[in-house]
């Protein structure tokens, strides 16, 4: 009798602790932006990440996809702290390219392809999810 205690007991003690247990968080995604065509000789084009999350996101890497699906420029793996951005992989030259960001999850992460002129400034984009 006692044994069939223990037991009812050590079930009850692992459901309530699952119950009462933090969820897991959310699992990292591919973030793909869709394609934009890359610049003029004066221009370039950026990928820029964001973490808009509450916790770190701890083996992002960025990567510019070239027109027939080659890397062009990767940074990474890398830690993207909750609430910041970074702009990397920057890449020139024709042809059509986009942006594939891994070790983040499409609930914390916002990725946004970029055309940057001679001054700095984003003139055209595309971004996901």
């Amino acid at each position: 009798m006692d044994r069939i205690r223990c037991w009812k007991a050590a079930v009850l003690v692992a459901f309530v602790l699952l119950l009462v247990a933090p969820p897991l968080a959310a699992e990292a995604a591919t973030i793909t932006t869709g394609a934009i065509q890359a610049p003029g000789a004066t221009e370039s084009l950026r990928c820029r990440v964001a973490n808009t999350g509450t916790s770190d996101a701890n083996a992002v890497t960025i990567e510019l996809i070239g027109t027939v699906g080659n890397v062009t420029d990767s940074l990474g793996p890398l830690i993207l702290p909750a609430g910041s951005t970074i702009s990397e992989a920057t890449g020139v030259g024709p042809g059509i390219r986009w942006c594939r960001v891994t070790g983040i999850s499409k609930g914390a992460g916002r990725v946004t392809l970029c055309v940057i002129d001679s001054s700095g400034n984003c003139i055209a984009a595309v971004t996901a999810p």
